[in-house]
Parts: structure tokens; sequence; C-alpha cells
């Protein structure tokens, strides 16, 4: 039989402050919109931010381990993986230490402040309490035409040397023909060919890569772009497309319906330091302690990864990306021809 801890709806709660390693934010409520405190503009995954919210208003533990030892070092809970601090509407407040995983039962060690009881709790409880500012990001993808890859006229991508290349749409008007698509350096040579293929996959390629790591959002100035290297970027890649838009006179007439091309970017900046660390990267998640008897103080880790890596924006976005070059290869390398 569950023991119930605390059994409250989403919106009685004002607000919850979660500290781990590598991670200390707080979310707030209000009227069903969450945000993080003292930074309304950030991105925040409202899905998420209710995961979070649903695991600290209705809390049951799976069972009472000892009426003693909630800061015991047996139990983890001396250096505890999660203290999530949860504020209630009426004024009520209930702090939660999240302990070591114990493998033989799939739970995790939980004890609440002021108490010294020692309880096992879920991972539904404690999966939630995991996210980190990276997952709780609202991530920004270049928005595809309607009409997808058929709107498209051209594809560039060029390099800050002066160097590049661009597919062009060749639209053939003869009965039964099909469009075909072409290829040409940026230096003016033509490469012969049908390049339809190699346009198409580089359109999937760029409209589904979907970056992860990020290093700062609500950026807008040409200086915080300047910071990152994106007001002159080491690549440019830009798509052009047909759109069709309706236009209303001012003259009250009838709406005109015309074709514009429009244009979407992609801007690929400086190199990250060795040793930056995205926001959100670092910490410990429950999934990573999953050992019996480990504390909070024993990390994931390094990453080792030694890849070439780059900051990169999406088009009008304003979240600074990091992104490895081997990523991108399938955008930014010539295809081979004969």
């Amino acid at each position: 039989t569950k023991i119930s801890i605390i059994d409250k709806e989403t919106t009685d709660l004002v607000s919850v402050t979660i500290k781990a390693a590598g991670s200390d934010y707080t979310v707030g409520q209000s009227d069903g919109k969450y945000t993080l405190k003292d930074d309304a503009d950030f991105p925040l995954d409202q899905d998420r931010a209710k995961d979070i919210a649903a695991a600290v208003t209705s809390v049951s533990a799976d069972r009472k381990v000892a009426d003693t030892g909630a800061d015991s070092s047996e139990y983890g809970l001396d250096s505890p993986l999660y203290t999530v601090t949860a504020k209630y509407s009426g004024g009520a407040e209930m702090t939660f230490r999240i302990g070591s995983y114990n493998r033989h039962t799939d739970s995790y060690y939980m004890s609440i402040a002021g108490e010294d009881t020692v309880y096992l709790v879920s991972k539904t409880m404690t999966s939630p309490l995991g996210y980190t500012m990276k997952d709780l990001i609202v991530n920004e993808t270049l928005t595809e035409p309607d009409e997808k890859f058929d709107a498209l006229t051209g594809i560039k991508v060029a390099f800050s040397d002066g160097t590049g290349f661009r597919y062009s749409l060749v639209s053939d008007e003869s009965e039964d023909a099909e469009d075909t698509w072409a290829l040409s350096l940026l230096d003016g040579t033509a490469i012969k060919g049908d390049f339809s293929k190699e346009a198409e996959a580089l359109y999937d390629a760029l409209f589904g890569y979907k970056p992860t790591d990020w290093v700062a959002y609500g950026v807008k100035t040409d200086e915080q772009l300047k910071e990152y290297g994106l007001d002159a970027p080491y690549a440019e890649i830009t798509v052009y497309y047909n759109d069709t838009v309706v236009i209303t006179p001012d003259d009250s007439s009838a709406p005109i319906t015309k074709t514009v091309e429009k244009t979407l970017t992609v801007r690929i900046g400086s190199l990250v330091p060795a040793e930056s660390e995205p926001d959100g990267e670092s910490g410990t998640t429950a999934e990573s302690r999953e050992t019996e008897g480990t504390s909070a103080a024993d990390n994931d880790a390094p990453d080792s990864e030694t890849a070439e890596k780059r900051y990169f924006i999406f088009d009008s976005g304003k979240i600074v990306y990091i992104s490895k070059l081997s990523d991108l290869s399938a955008v930014l390398e010539l295809p081979e021809w004969e």
C-alpha cells in the first residue's frame, strides 16, 4: 500500500526549487503558466515544468524503510542527489531530499526535512527532478516552407573565406519534363550534371537537424552575436523558396494572391573553446546514480569528445547552440561529381 506524503493539485503549486550537482533553479507557477524565477524570458518547456509540478504535488512512497536516518550516508541522504523545496498556496512548504538508488527495488531513498523517517519512492517522482536547464528550454528548429522541398529555388553554402557552392532549381517548361537541380561553385564554376538528389539530401539534413546543447538564449543584439562569431560567420547557409502571400489593398478592393521569394538562413560561428561547457550540460541525473549507496558527490566522467565544435544559430532564432561540425557534414561538404 502506498504511503501518501502529500496530495495536491498542480495548480496548488506556487514554486519549486531544485538543487543538484550542476543544477539550481526555481520554477514558479501562476494560473497554469510556468516561468523560471528571476528570468521570465527563459523559453521554458511548459510540459516538462508541469511534469516537475506533478512530481512534487502528488507524492507517495512505496514503503517506509526506517524511522531514523534522514541524513544518513547509508541512504545517500547526507549528500542528496536532489534537494527539492516546494511551496504551495496557503503557505504550506515541504523540502524533499532524494538519496541513493536501490537497484533491488528500482526506487530511490527519500527523506523530508524536519523528519527522521526514510522512504523509498519510485522513478515516477524522481525522473522529472532530473531535468537540467538544457532539458527545460524549448529548442528552436528551422521552420519548413509549406510545400517543403518543392517550394525551394536554391540553397547556398558560403564560407568566410569566399568559397562555397550553390544548388539552383532549373525549371523545364516542356511537356512531361521534370525540374532538375544544378550545382555551381561561388567562384562561378558550373558543375555538369543533375544534382536533384544531392540538393534534396542537403535540405533533409538541414531541416532535420535538431541541436540540443545551447550556450545562450535571448540573443538579439549585434554585440551578442559577435561574442559567438555569428556576426561574421564561419559559414552561412541560405535557403531560397517561393511562398504564396495574400495582399489586402488599402482601397478595400479584392485581396491579391502573389508568389514571392523568401529566404531562411543558418549561421555557424566561431570555434567553441575546449574548456567551454554549455548550460545544463553538467550535472548528475538519477539514471547516472543507479548504484546502491553512491552519493551525489560521484559525478559523471567528463566528456572526452574532441570533435570540432562551433556556435550555431537558426534563422531569426534567439538561442545559440553548440554543434559538432561532423553532424553538419551533409550540409557543408560538396558532393562528389564526375
